[in-house]
């Protein structure tokens, strides 16, 4: 049995309703409350706030409260180690070094690393591959979020 079905068979109970009567005031079947007394069936937001005007009961148990705060979701950036110069001179033709930029290519933030294979990264030409640092969140539907690095 759910606390919500508990609940009301309890108040409905208390009050001495049938659950027929209990029903057709909030316009619904004597078996879908029974159903939910029960546990068989789920009651949604909207029917347990029309029980509680109703009978001026309280079934929610700040269930359905909304979150006062916000919560952001932090990535925490690892440090990297500097790379010594004469070693990214010498692996140069085997490892592309691509900047990692702002939407307007004007800062470059960090660089990225990739093997060359076949004089391609990741199945693309090697001199057209570059990074952008997204901005902000406006890209969220394709799940881009703020500072996710987008290959373009």
């Amino acid at each position: 049995m759910s606390r919500v079905g508990q609940k009301i068979k309890e108040s409905r109970t208390k009050m001495g309703i049938s659950a027929k009567e209990f029903a057709k005031k909030i316009g619904t079947s004597e078996s879908f409350i029974l159903d939910v007394e029960s546990g068989r069936k789920i009651i949604n937001e909207d029917m347990i706030k029309k029980i509680e005007k109703t009978y001026g009961i309280s079934l929610s148990d700040n269930i359905f409260e909304e979150i006062d705060k916000p919560v952001e979701n932090l990535k925490e950036t690892a440090t990297r180690k500097m790379v010594n110069k004469q070693w990214e001179d010498a692996f140069s033709n085997i490892i592309k070094k691509i900047p990692v930029t702002d939407i307007n290519f004007k800062e470059i933030f960090e660089y990225k690393y990739y093997p060359v294979i076949d004089k391609k990264i990741e199945g693309f030409n090697a001199d057209k591959i570059t990074y952008i640092n997204a901005p902000d969140d406006s890209m969220r539907g394709f799940r881009i979020q703020k500072n996710d690095n987008i290959m373009l």
